[in-house]
């Protein structure tokens, strides 16, 4: 450099290696992995509908993971289709890799597809001996930024898990996911953070307290001067409850009553009871007894999910605790329990209604699967689905009002289903209340099971599946809605009706079709769910030397109905034309030689209940000469339709 002195060229040497330390240290080093991507990858180029079997393997195998990289299966289930999947979590080094989740569906042979993805070579951007912060310091820290430090000794339930998280600029950090309980009567709060352990900055933080927002026959009641008195012990609406010596506890298999006697107190946990020949004496604030509605609600939540979707709704037995505080006009869940006040007169009544109960029981339903967080987008979607859930437990009990909070309101409710709340995403700002912003998602569902004419349990069930197997997070609209058309499929649910209802809320339909199981060649499916209702859908590829389809679906209960289509899955309704339809059996010639055949094929009963022993089998048959200028091509046909293996090409 001419005319520089020493000086100046050492320093700008110095400026150089800065900067370029700088750069590569900003450079990120931890990859985000689409699964499907690496899927595709792990099958390489052989065509779908002469796919090798491949042994699925470890999950190592399938998705190339290197040293410290695991997954760790969070749920299973089996899909209308037969086919198994499987909800992964990724963690290193043994900790929890924060909101990297991986659907992967399988036929039991192979690996089908994936859906989400995870992240590697964290080990880059992190370091084993690297110092971090004491446990103490980061609840301190947390502490400061809810302003929290004059109730220290209110806090409890203190919760800590050392984590991997990876920014919005592709960096890892290893972090702290933190949280803590505050419950007294004039605050009720559970501050949650994600905290870089090294550095002390707190990357997200937000209230996590789930809440709503605003021999004896006949000889109890519940209800409120609004909705009504409510005899309980008679029919329909019978006490499911313990009785030991002429004492009546409030607890059953599904639910157990906690009364809070109008305290905050952590300790109280035995089951409210009273003498079975006397009332439970717990009137207020115009309700006739609040702990016998939250039996009986609570009750009802549990034999719903028992009955109508084969599982409980939570790990444990349902804890309701009721006459929580003093003129508390809300109810929640806190990681552990559900809490309801008793309202304000004039304002409100007791927070005991059916819909309420489902509400908050729902939360725990999504903490113990999708753990979508509280705010933002996430948040909408968390509040949505126990909205929904609340909805679907008064239809098992009676029928749905599409009203949030109505019997618990002095006047009017809550929330609506309908456009009288928020219901498109035009309208969304990240800085509103999610009890508002649930009305997009509560709008889809309100139109599928309303306006659309689909049976609410079978949408609810498809809720609750992307809950359970799709959901993270920091789930957004856009994949949220992905993820209930994925959930609409796996359960034979239509997807035009779906595709409808999120376009008329704003949120455009992703393109599912690769996610669409493909028939192999001549090969059985087992264990297909077939109904009135529930009308699972599968893709044949027919190469360019197939002749003519043939496709076989029987069972022992009754005959299935088959029908074919040339349109993808969100177009198909019921006035959409097939190339061939029929019991049993299906076969049609191909019109055309040399181009590939691709169409879907739909299975459907008569029989309401669902029939769970459905085969089905799909293939073609060749033609009796084929050769191409395509060696590939010449090799897959030999082996495809004779056997012939030539090997490597």
């Amino acid at each position: 450099m001419k005319g520089m002195g020493r000086a100046q060229l050492r320093a700008v040497v110095l400026l150089y290696a800065t900067v370029t330390a700088v750069l590569f240290s900003c450079t990120k080093a931890a990859v985000r992995v689409n699964a499907r991507d690496r899927l595709a990858s792990f099958h390489g180029n052989v065509p779908r509908h002469i796919r090798y079997k491949r042994s699925t393997g470890s999950l190592a195998d399938i998705f190339g993971l290197a040293d410290g990289e695991t997954f760790e299966i969070q749920a299973e289930t089996t899909t209308a289709q037969g086919t198994k999947q499987l909800k992964l979590v990724e963690k290193y080094r043994g900790k929890d890799v924060f909101d990297t989740v991986v659907t992967l569906t399988t036929d039991g042979q192979t690996p089908l597809d994936a859906q989400g993805h995870f992240v590697q070579d964290i080990h880059k951007d992190v370091y084993r001996k690297a110092p971090s912060l004491k446990k103490n310091e980061l609840f301190d820290i947390l502490i400061r930024h809810f302003k929290d430090e004059k109730r220290v000794n209110d806090i409890g339930s203190r919760k800590l898990q050392r984590d991997f998280y990876v920014d919005d600029n592709g960096l890892a950090h290893r972090v702290a996911m933190l949280e803590y309980l505050i419950q007294n009567r004039y605050v009720q709060k559970r501050p949650t953070g994600i905290i870089n352990i090294k550095t002390g900055e707190i990357i997200r933080a937000w209230d996590n307290l789930a809440t709503c927002r605003s021999y004896m026959r006949g000889r109890v009641f519940g209800g409120n001067r609004k909705i009504g008195k409510i005899k309980y012990g008679i029919s329909p609406t019978c006490l499911d409850l313990k009785q030991r010596r002429g004492m009546c506890f409030l607890e059953n298999k599904h639910v157990k009553v906690v009364d809070m006697y109008n305290t905050e107190l952590d300790y109280l946990t035995q089951t409210a009871k009273f003498y079975c020949f006397h009332r439970y004496g717990d009137r207020i604030n115009g309700a006739y007894s609040p702990a016998l509605d939250a039996l009986y609600h609570g009750t009802i939540v549990g034999k719903m999910f028992e009955e109508w979707f084969d599982s409980k709704p939570l790990k444990k037995k349902m804890i309701l605790r009721v006459h929580y505080s003093h003129l508390f006009t809300n109810a929640f869940w806190n990681g552990h329990n559900c809490s309801f006040g008793d309202g304000i007169p004039g304002v409100s009544y007791p927070f005991t209604s059916l819909d309420i109960i489902g509400h908050e029981i729902a939360h725990g339903i999504t903490e113990q699967n999708s753990q979508l967080m509280y705010l933002g987008e996430a948040g909408a979607i968390n509040e949505a689905f126990s909205d929904i859930t609340g909805e679907m437990a008064e239809l098992y009990a009676d029928t749905i009002d599409w009203r949030v909070g109505y019997a618990i309101q002095v006047d009017g409710s809550m929330r609506y289903f309908d456009n009288r709340s928020l219901s498109h995403v035009s309208d969304y700002r990240d800085d509103m209340n999610t009890h508002d912003t649930s009305g997009i998602f509560n709008h889809v569902f309100y139109l599928l099971a309303h306006e659309y004419g689909l049976s609410p349990p079978d949408v609810y069930r498809v809720f609750l599946h992307a809950n359970r197997m799709y959901w993270h997070p920091m789930t957004n609209f856009r994949t949220g809605a992905c993820d209930v058309m994925l959930s609409a499929y796996d359960l034979g649910q239509p997807g035009e009706p779906f595709a409808r209802a999120f376009t008329r809320v704003g949120i455009e339909p992703c393109d599912i079709e690769d996610h669409v199981h493909h028939l192999r060649h001549n090969n059985t499916m087992f264990n297909v769910t077939v109904s009135n209702t529930t009308m699972p859908v599968f893709g044949l590829e027919i190469p360019t030397w197939g002749d003519s389809v043939h496709i076989n679906a029987s069972s022992l209960q009754s005959d299935i109905y088959i029908r074919v289509y040339q349109n993808k899955w969100t177009e198909i309704t019921d006035s959409t034309p097939t190339i061939a339809e029929g019991y049993d059996v299906v076969q049609y010639k191909l019109p055309l030689r040399y181009h590939n055949h691709k169409c879907l094929i739909q299975l459907s009963t008569k029989s309401p209940k669902p029939i769970k022993d459905v085969q089905i089998r799909g293939g073609y048959s060749c033609v009796s000469y084929y050769r191409t200028r395509n060696r590939q091509k010449n090799a897959y046909y030999l082996w495809d339709c004779h056997g012939i293996d030539v090997g490597p090409i």
